[in-house]
């Protein structure tokens, strides 16, 4: 249960509680309690007592500490997670010539279209124009694996839904070293077979984007000064 839920039965269990203990009107005046009421309500202020107890010190020892310890790591897992994007989204600019593109997960159709050979031997490859397609293919997937691999060691912050999405990346044929196009003397007039390989993929990355946002928009910002933060995130 999270910590809302927790202290919700906190004050609930504050007020039961004081009732016992301060207000005069308690079991003794309901008939079928008669002679029973003190040890029914030294019962419950006894349970309620322990789980103000209990909620203090998981308030205390465990709430606070993860709290904290989200704020210096989910920063950089974030922070990691959104260089896959960025060097994902930065690909599709690539394959559609748009370097103001963002966000775009192609269809099959698209796919297949964008890796035609009269496509691939047109690109400028932005802000890595000293490489030939194939190597900035290689390029891409060495930068994507690497801040994987970081973020799934960054320990427990990693969830499952977040570690199943990265581990399908990772295990992904679009990522697999020396596959078709991962490899040197690939030919280009092939990659159009492989649309089904990128779609794919794509549609992984559509999920960690989800997944970004709907967990990690806002601790990405953390790692920019407070004034900044605002415009990141409207940027996001």
């Amino acid at each position: 249960m999270k910590i809302k839920g927790l202290t919700i039965i906190f004050f609930l269990t504050l007020l039961i509680t004081v009732w016992i203990n301060f207000v005069n009107y308690k079991f003794s005046v309901i008939p079928f309690f008669l002679g029973k009421a003190d040890k029914l309500e030294g019962m419950i202020d006894g349970f309620c007592l322990s789980y103000i107890t209990g909620y203090f010190f998981y308030f205390i020892n465990v709430y606070l500490v993860e709290r904290t310890e989200k704020k210096s790591i989910l920063p950089y897992i974030s922070f990691k997670i959104k260089l896959v994007l960025d060097r994902n989204n930065h690909f599709i600019q690539v394959l559609k010539k748009d370097i103001k593109l963002r966000k775009n997960y192609p269809t099959k159709e698209e796919f297949e279209i964008l890796l035609e050979k009269k496509n691939l031997d047109d690109l400028k490859i932005f802000n890595f124009e000293k490489y030939n397609f194939l190597e900035y293919l290689k390029y891409n997937r060495n930068s994507t694996l690497k801040n994987i691999n970081k973020i799934l060691k960054s320990g427990k912050y990693v969830d499952e839904e977040l570690k199943e999405i990265l581990l399908s990346l990772k295990e992904s044929l679009f990522l697999k070293k020396d596959y078709a196009f991962n490899s040197q003397d690939f030919d280009l007039s092939k990659m159009k077979t492989y649309y089904n390989v990128l779609y794919n993929y794509s549609q992984d990355i559509k999920a960690l984007q989800n997944y970004f946002d709907r967990n990690l928009k806002k601790y990405y910002c953390l790692n920019y000064p407070k004034h900044f933060r605002n415009k990141i995130k409207n940027s996001l």
